[in-house]
């Protein structure tokens, strides 16, 4: 009697612990059978920012043109630029990415859905790239990856690269019509900065006083500054030449 009771009360045991196992591993089938469909649930939902924004290096691609990038910029320079894509699509969907060096992950640009991107000098040897969104928000094509370059050199230093006074004084600024050469085309291709800013925060009184100074000279300094006040006011702050295309910024 005493040895059925025993075996009874071993196979309740045992009983009790096949459905504690059973429970336990149902509930563990259950948990990761939910933590699945929330993690891909999470990961569907994050498909489109994941791509678009964050991860810009698709394997597409680079047949998107950049105009305006200068040779070098100061520190705190605008730096703007155009996309350019020559295709039938009508994909407007652009995003712009930079990053501090190839190292760094890729950023995307806030409020930069367009062609044009516009921002600030403030890291030398940042990289910059755009990329063309179809309808279906995957990546068309893409740009080369650009550099920034800064380059805060001394403004006030001699200019040792002019060899000769006439060459000095036409660096400076200062030059005769004669100085002024026949030049093809080509030969203007650049970016090309306005000069208006610097009339306008007094870089250009040293000419202007240089100029007043001259024997055959009836003006003031302050003449002719009013004088190239009218000549040289625009709302045009660059000018990028490219064989036979003008982009003005």
């Amino acid at each position: 009697m005493k040895k059925n009771i025993q075996r009874s009360v071993a196979l309740l045991a045992a009983s009790a612990l096949f459905v504690a196992c059973d429970a336990s591993e149902n509930g563990d089938e259950s948990t990761s059978s939910d933590g699945s469909e929330q993690l891909e649930a999470s990961h569907d939902g994050d498909d489109h920012d994941h791509d678009e924004h964050q991860d810009p290096g698709q394997h597409v691609p680079e047949d998107v043109d950049i105009e305006g990038l200068a040779d070098h910029y100061h520190t705190g320079d605008n730096v703007e630029l155009i996309a350019h894509y020559d295709d039938d699509t009508n994909y407007d969907h652009w995003h712009w990415y930079t990053r501090d060096d190839d190292h760094a992950e890729w950023e995307t640009v806030p409020d930069h859905s367009t062609d044009q991107y516009t921002g600030e000098a403030t890291v030398n040897g940042q990289e910059i790239k755009a990329v063309l969104f179809d309808d279906d928000h995957e990546a068309h094509v893409q740009s080369p990856v650009l550099e920034v370059v800064i380059d805060d050199h001394d403004h006030g230093h001699d200019h040792s690269h002019a060899h000769n006074e006439e060459s000095q004084r036409i660096y400076d600024g200062f030059f005769y019509d004669d100085d002024v050469e026949d030049r093809s085309l080509s030969d203007w291709s650049g970016d090309w900065q306005s000069v208006y800013p610097y009339l306008q925060e007094g870089a250009l009184d040293e000419v202007f006083e240089h100029k007043a100074n001259e024997a055959e000279s009836d003006m003031t300094a302050e003449e002719y500054k009013a004088y190239y006040e009218v000549g040289y006011e625009t709302n045009v702050d660059r000018i990028v030449i490219d064989e036979d295309r003008f982009t003005f910024f």
